[in-house]
């Protein structure tokens, strides 16, 4: 196994964790996300697949802006409510 598919276990891993703590409203989601970005912004570029790499670099700003948003709040800092739509959207 090479370092690269190691890196990517790690990634895969992690975006998993992500997904789990978003699952339970963790904060710490946006991190586990962010680790994940990262990981896979390397490994994109080792691979020569550059436009994939940009496109890590988008993640990982939205993940930033996640954390963000909810660390801050809504209007007042309020707590943002987690809602779901119904299924016609």
């Amino acid at each position: 196994m090479t370092d690269l598919q190691l890196w990517e276990i790690l990634a895969v891993l992690l975006a998993v964790v992500y997904l789990v703590l978003a699952i339970r409203q963790n904060i710490w989601c946006w991190a586990a996300a962010a680790v994940s970005t990262l990981l896979y912004l390397f490994i994109m570029y080792r691979a020569s697949l550059y436009m994939e790499s940009a496109l890590q670099v988008f993640y990982l700003a939205m993940a930033a802006y996640g954390w963000y948003q909810w660390r801050r709040g809504g209007a007042d800092h309020t707590e943002l409510k987690v809602s779901t739509w119904p299924g016609k959207y």
